[in-house]
């Protein structure tokens, strides 16, 4: 049945590659994409053939789905999702269960009562590791002249496991088979829900651990919600039920164990299975990132220190600051007049100590005004001043290489002088305007002419990561966050603006780079 819906994508073109065998999940992610972008700009009438297209993707990447499940899985696993898909009622997944093979393998996975090998040796390797533990436990009493015990009076003291799994039905089923064996395990899970699964409370999950720590079960099966931020008790053995592609979780879920006393990693992949790839590539990374790390010198060279560039304060500036200080000190002035009239008229107090006094009062006032008036301008006026930076710089960013009057960006934002200017002040310390003359500005960038041809762009839909537009009136067209260079208020649906740039084609598709905006 994959191979069907391989060839028939194939056949048509959209999948590269030529041979079923060679063609992955991440193939099929990536046609998925690519046919949801057609069918953005296609009209209606014309999008027959791509729905039917992705009908074939989503049964080809739910087939290889399954496929990956009854083999590194199981047929439990295989049925939960069926089961699944069945209740889910997507066009693509119906079509699919129609299908009389599926229903074959319904039937078939419904009366099977063979369990996956790696399930049973799962059972193997863990009896063996207990009856290992307690000849040991038994050796240790004989030698000590203890008296023996029953196997059932060591239960408290046999070794703990944790066993991952990357599904939640695999838990389900590892935990009942383990029972059946006479192996105490819990099921682990989070708290979000999964379709059927409802998952476990924090309140639930605290609880299992609580009873792993306490040694009331051997053997924890988790997903990877225990991988990493849980208190989780030290375990004598780590098994992963499947190999992870992904050195970092490999290295999150080995250091489960081996943390005070040596620990053992079990790692069980089915031979000839999406097992043995995932294993491989899990090994290739690993090491990777020990050659990375080798070859990283741990000896730390002392570091050369820029110099701090001084950044004076302008004329214009100074002139304000000392403006603010005159009008400080007759407020001043005049709150404590009362008090300077009081200790004048005081003649217990020498002219000097009067003085005196009357200094420190006027210093104290002044530090609380210029403390409160401080905090205001912290809070209120830098705010203000940096909202309408932003707003200036995106106005004058619209209008791209003709300079904006300061007059039009005040009528057109509506802010005060003394707001306006200080915001100017600020985009010119930082080099993101420049004056033309002295009533005019345009964006530091905009001052180079960027060679390339001039287009009338409109944006038809933003979706995520890229725009769909029209160029000329006549060309659909793709823009990508890569290939934009310019203000992100203009990225909205229904904007139009003239830029520099240039068309091209990537993997067929039309393209558009934007250099400038004009």
């Amino acid at each position: 049945m994959l191979e069907d819906k391989l060839r028939f994508l194939i056949e048509r073109g959209l999948l590269r590659k030529k041979h079923p065998q060679w063609i992955f999940k991440s193939d099929l992610i990536s046609l998925g994409e690519e046919i949801q972008y057609k069918l953005e700009l296609t009209m209606e009438e014309l999008r027959g053939p791509l729905y039917a297209a992705l009908v074939q993707q989503s049964s080809a990447l739910t087939l290889m789905y399954c496929a990956e499940l009854i083999e590194s899985q199981g047929s439990p696993s295989l049925k939960a999702f069926l089961n699944r898909i069945e209740k889910d009622g997507g066009k693509a997944h119906q079509l699919l269960l129609n299908d009389n093979r599926i229903k074959e393998i319904q039937t078939l996975i419904n009366s099977l009562k063979i369990e996956h090998p790696k399930t049973i040796y799962l059972v193997e390797l863990l009896k063996q590791r207990y009856s290992l533990f307690q000849s040991i436990n038994k050796r240790q009493h004989e030698q000590d002249n203890f008296t023996f015990k029953k196997a059932t009076d060591l239960t408290n003291e046999r070794p703990k496991a944790l066993v991952f799994t990357h599904y939640r039905d695999t838990a389900k089923k590892v935990v009942e088979i383990l029972t059946e064996n006479g192996i105490k395990a819990a099921r682990f899970v989070g708290q979000a829900k999964r379709e059927l699964d409802v998952g476990m409370s924090q309140e639930e999950q605290s609880a299992v651990l609580e009873s792993f720590r306490n040694g009331e079960f051997d053997v924890l099966v988790a997903t990877s919600i225990a991988e990493e931020g849980l208190d989780i008790p030290e375990v004598d053995l780590v098994v992963f039920y499947e190999p992870i592609p992904s050195e970092i979780r490999y290295i999150q879920r080995r250091g489960r164990t081996g943390r005070k006393s040596s620990g053992c990693v079990t790692i069980l992949a089915a031979k000839d299975t999406i097992d043995e790839r995932y294993l491989y590539a899990s090994k290739r990374r690993m090491e990777k990132m020990k050659q990375i790390l080798s070859s990283i010198n741990p000896t730390l060279k002392p570091i050369q220190r820029t110099d701090v560039l001084a950044n004076p304060m302008t004329a214009d500036e100074v002139s304000y600051f000392e403006s603010r200080r005159i009008v400080l000190d007759d407020r001043v002035d005049k709150m404590l007049s009362p008090h300077l009239e009081t200790i004048k008229v005081d003649d217990l107090l020498p002219p000097p100590q009067s003085t005196n006094q009357s200094i420190r009062m006027k210093d104290k006032k002044r530090m609380e005004l210029l403390s409160l008036e401080s905090h205001t301008l912290t809070n209120g006026f830098r705010r203000e001043i940096d909202s309408a930076a932003r707003r200036i710089h995106t106005l004058i960013a619209k209008s791209g290489r003709q300079p904006l009057d300061v007059d039009i960006i005040q009528q057109s934002l509506s802010l005060e002088n003394s707001v306006l200017l200080e915001a100017l002040k600020k985009l010119e310390k930082l080099k993101r305007i420049e004056w033309v003359d002295d009533s005019r500005v345009i964006l530091s960038e905009n001052l180079a002419k960027i060679p390339g041809s001039t287009y009338d762009v409109y944006v038809e839909k933003i979706i995520h990561g890229r725009a769909l537009v029209i160029v000329n009136g006549k060309w659909h067209a793709r823009l990508n966050h890569y290939d934009y260079e310019g203000p992100r208020e203009l990225l909205r649906k229904g904007s139009e603006f003239r830029a520099v740039g240039e068309v091209y084609r990537d993997d067929g598709v039309c393209s558009l780079r934007v250099k400038q905006i004009v």
